[in-house]
């Protein structure tokens, strides 16, 4: 494994976490957030490659086996992530302090680094939104006056029978009454 490779490689393990011993230094397991994930001691030693095809072959696999580790740390730290998230935002969503309030506990999560605790008490200091249902609405919207004009049942009689005379007579042009 080339210099460049092993500094970047070790980077990447150290910013998620993973330690590993130094090629100078004896065989030590690889813990990851606290838990041993390779064990050396258990495995027994490599033998000396024959060629330098074979060492070629070892370093590609030993790259795969790295890479394959880190994406492995990166795709568990992510689901983690996700997971504590997405219960913060349960948490929040469910209680009663966002009850009335979801406008505000939706921005404050969204955009606060604010634990559940955190929002909750926030929340609280918000007053909650009203709840307006269908009939305070109506009420607060001025209706136009509607009536049923002069005449009464007269016009009213006219007026249906005009419109049903018009479509039968666009309908039917030559036996229309007239």
């Amino acid at each position: 494994m080339n210099a460049r490779l092993k500094a970047l490689t070790t980077t990447t393990l150290a910013a998620l976490g993973i330690t590993q011993a130094a090629e100078s230094e004896p065989a030590a397991p690889v813990v990851v957030e606290g838990e041993i994930v390779e064990d050396p001691a258990d495995e027994p030693a490599d033998p000396a490659p024959a060629d330098d095809a074979a060492a070629e072959a070892e370093a590609a696999a030993a790259d795969a086996d790295v890479a394959a580790a880190i994406t492995l740390a990166a795709t568990q730290s992510a689901a983690k992530a996700t997971a504590a998230a997405n219960a913060r935002w349960a948490d929040v969503l469910g209680s009663d302090a966002a009850k009335g309030r979801t406008a505000q506990a939706t921005a404050l999560l969204a955009n606060t680094a604010l634990d559940a605790a955190g929002v909750k008490a926030a929340l609280a200091a918000f007053p909650k939104e009203a709840a307006a249902t269908f009939a305070d609405r109506m009420a607060g919207v001025e209706n136009p006056p509607v009536t049923a004009g002069a005449g009464g049942d007269e016009n009213a009689a006219k007026a249906g029978n005009y419109g049903w005379d018009n479509v039968v007579a666009k309908a039917f042009p030559k036996t229309a009454a007239k």
